[in-house]
């Protein structure tokens, strides 16, 4: 325990993590563009987590840093897309239909229901990311489409 302790007083560790939620704060500026409203709803920040919801035209979800046990496992990132059913605005969207759907590109959990990880190092090159964010955006949107 001595070491995490000493690697959290350590300029390395602030400064990392403040660069992370900047990060964030860039990326949602860089999603937001039809069909993907990033302003509809304020940042979400508590001690456990850091990000913002996405809405898109039958459902929301939401990105950004989550401090939980998924953290301590692998693929070891704090950065996730994470979409729960109750988040469907639309009554037509059939949610058994969507669930089989988002079981194809995101990892099931207990806790956050549908999440899917992003490592760190995509941070490096922003704009590659944010396409890559929207394309997974574009396919829930596609999905919630498809399941109606």
């Amino acid at each position: 325990m001595p070491e995490e302790l000493k690697a959290l007083e350590s300029k390395v560790y602030a400064e990392a993590l403040d660069k992370l939620l900047k990060i964030i704060d860039r990326l949602r500026e860089r999603i937001h563009s039809d069909p993907f409203d990033t302003k509809k709803f304020r940042m979400s920040q508590s001690i456990n987590s850091y990000g913002f919801y996405i809405n898109i035209k039958q459902m929301y979800a939401w990105f950004g840093y989550i401090r939980s046990p998924l953290y301590l496992q692998a693929p070891y990132t704090p950065l996730y897309l994470q979409v729960r059913l109750a988040w469907i605005t639309d009554d037509k969207v059939d949610k058994e239909k969507l669930s089989q759907k988002l079981q194809r590109m995101f990892k099931s959990d207990p806790t956050y229901e549908y999440v899917k990880a992003y490592p760190v190092s995509c941070l490096d090159d922003l704009d590659k990311f944010a396409e890559e964010l929207r394309k997974d955006l574009g396919y829930l949107d596609d999905a919630c489409r498809e399941s109606v």
